[in-house]
């Protein structure tokens, strides 16, 4: 299986922030060139960087949860990022009813 042509999500070691973009070669057995890209929208243009086997399979400190996850186009990685932006239900609206005893 290769890497070559997949969109990913890159997560910073906080989860406080991402990248997106695509893997558009590989360098060697394990470096990879990614370009990252700007799918929230504006002017802003991104490089891309030679990025090792090792930091693409590395874990998160805090959770255990992959950094880096693949897909296999940009819609499914929209589809993602779409359903990670979307607040969740307040608790507000939900209705707590009491068991009653019989």
């Amino acid at each position: 299986m290769t890497l070559v042509g997949k969109f990913f999500l890159a997560n910073d070691d906080e989860h406080e922030a991402y990248r997106t973009g695509e893997v558009i070669a590989q360098i060697t057995p394990s470096h990879y060139l990614m370009q990252f890209d700007n799918m929230a929208g504006g002017d802003i243009l991104f490089g891309s960087e030679v990025v090792g086997a090792t930091e693409l399979a590395a874990s998160c400190k805090h959770c255990g949860g992959k950094n880096w996850t693949f897909y296999d186009n940009r819609e499914k990685l929209q589809a993602y990022l779409d359903w990670l932006n979307t607040p969740e239900p307040t608790k507000s609206k939900l209705k707590v009813v009491p068991l009653k005893k019989k």
